[in-house]
């Protein structure tokens, strides 16, 4: 009998037949011909395929949004820095982003439309055009583009 080896081709290879010592059919863990073999294995099954990254990139979908909901009370902030226009600029971002008006406190859901319900269509398209179904961000990645991502 001699030992046959199948190629990756599908071709047949015929190899020595190697001698083995007889030993007993339960080997311990302290042999060292069977220890190397389950670390080799274990370490093939946990190695996993790293990807270089191009560095910091920036979310459109979910940073145009947020910009745009914020836009109006920072530039009011930043013309008028006193504390009563601090303060209404932050109600404002309070309102936009939850619907609350602190200084009233009265919900008007209607200012949901400026802030949060296009913040939280920006984080869907970011979920499932820039991830698995899609995976437009990986194809930015490889072309190269710098800071901008889905």
């Amino acid at each position: 009998m001699q030992r046959v080896k199948v190629l990756a081709s599908g071709k047949y290879k015929f190899v020595k037949n190697l001698t083995k010592s007889k030993t007993s059919k339960g080997r311990s863990a302290t042999n060292p011909r069977t220890s190397e073999k389950k670390a080799r294995k274990v370490r093939k099954m946990t190695k996993k395929k790293r990807r270089n990254s191009s560095g910091m990139t920036f979310p459109l979908a979910v940073i145009a949004p947020l910009a745009a909901g914020l836009g109006e009370p920072v530039l009011n902030m930043v013309a008028d820095p006193s504390p009563e226009s601090i303060k209404q600029s932050l109600n404002h971002i309070a309102l936009i982003y939850t619907g609350y008006n602190v200084i009233n406190g009265h919900v008007q859901p209607e200012m949901l439309n400026k802030g949060l319900i296009p913040l939280v269509i920006g984080l869907c398209v970011h979920k499932f055009v820039g991830g698995a179904p899609l995976n437009l961000n990986r194809i930015l990645a490889r072309a190269k583009v710098p800071f901008i991502r889905i």
